[in-house]
């Protein structure tokens, strides 16, 4: 029986197979998933892990026998049983290679419909374990011959280049050259499902930590309810800039970010996928202004990401009690701060108040 994936190979999601189609639909984006399509290749290299060490025995073998032909003794019986061994494992090496050579092909793509399917052969990789070589194969059954072509990959920033060309090309999430690069880098999710937060309504969410891509910039990463474990979601954080965005579809829309606020339930998942630590609670908070009426402001720094400090600040009566508290967000870089659900940053004009507090936030000298 051939073995069914679970998992849609473009967005990740959940497959529902019933027991006679032999393809199934993606309910969420629409993809064409075939149930041969995730074959567990490790059966292949098992296979040809055994193959190679028959062929070892083999050989070693027919070694014996040529050294025997060697001697004057050999007899009619002798030549008879080496001509037994030689000929079948000829005819079976000469028929069976060109099998073997293709078990090299993994499967990345495939459409029923259009009636095209793509693999890809890893090569080599660099001395430095960051580029590797690859080349892909597409099969259109109109075509006689399918469509080779050999690429390198830069697993580090997640580029890719054809041979014989010296332009780099991104790769672009969610799509079929993402499926490639999962496979040529080893790129693979992670195993541990982690609580990130809980709805209103009371139910847990949680996410699954992917790959890092541009210099651990990017993270890919599956979001779950934990009604529906089996129904994941998949989405892409910018560690960065402090954003996120979930697959499209249209390949023009696959550069929408939304970013993430400061206090919204994104942003306790995020701070996991992009491994920020929570706020240092022995941070101690710093008294930033005392009003007239005595009400004291306080801003506490808290997690950097990059050139992003996240900060909470909270504002005092006179009698002690709290009168707000808040989150936002800093950026070091640009002197910035951006509060939650907003888009726009408000930037610190020079002598003003907002500049100082960033420089203690960010720790620059005055």
């Amino acid at each position: 029986m051939s073995p069914m994936t679970d998992k849609c190979n473009k967005c990740g999601a959940s497959i529902i197979w019933d027991s006679l189609s032999s393809q199934a639909t993606c309910e969420y984006c629409g993809n064409k998933v075939l149930k041969q399509q995730n074959f567990p290749f490790t059966y292949a290299n098992q296979f040809i892990s055994k193959l190679n060490d028959y062929s070892h025995s083999v050989f070693a073998r027919l070694i014996n026998i040529t050294k025997q032909f060697k001697k004057p003794n050999l007899n009619k019986t002798q030549i008879k049983r080496a001509l037994f061994i030689i000929i079948p494992i000829g005819t079976l090496t000469f028929f069976l290679f060109p099998r073997i050579k293709s078990l090299g092909w993994i499967e990345y793509y495939s459409n029923e419909e259009k009636g095209e399917f793509g693999s890809v052969k890893v090569g080599k990789w660099s001395s430095n374990k960051r580029y590797r070589d690859f080349t892909t194969r597409l099969v259109v059954e109109d075509s006689e011959e399918p469509i080779t072509l050999k690429q390198k990959a830069d697993c580090r920033d997640w580029r890719y280049r054809y041979h014989g060309e010296s332009n780099w090309k991104d790769v672009i999430p969610y799509s079929n050259g993402e499926s490639t690069f999962e496979i040529v880098c080893n790129q693979k999710m992670g195993k541990r499902w982690i609580h990130a937060y809980t709805t209103d309504e009371g139910e847990k969410v949680y996410v699954k930590k992917g790959f890092w891509r541009k210099q651990k910039r990017f993270r890919t990463y599956l979001i779950a309810y934990a009604s529906e474990m089996d129904s994941t979601i998949r989405a892409d954080a910018d560690c960065l800039d402090w954003r996120l965005r979930f697959p499209t579809s249209n390949k023009q829309k696959h550069k929408n970010w939304t970013l993430v606020s400061a206090t919204s339930k994104g942003n306790k998942s995020t701070l996991i996928v992009c491994d920020a630590v929570k706020t240092d609670q022995k941070e101690k908070w710093f008294l930033r202004n005392t009003d007239d009426d005595g009400e004291k402001y306080f801003i506490k720094k808290g997690k950097r990401i990059g050139r992003f400090n996240r900060v909470i600040a909270k504002k005092l009566q006179a009698n002690g009690k709290s009168k707000w508290q808040i989150s936002f967000i800093a950026d070091c870089d640009y002197n910035r701060i951006r509060y939650p659900g907003e888009d726009k940053w408000k930037y610190a004009k020079e002598g003003t108040i907002l500049e100082y507090d960033l420089k203690y936030i960010c720790d620059k000298k005055s």
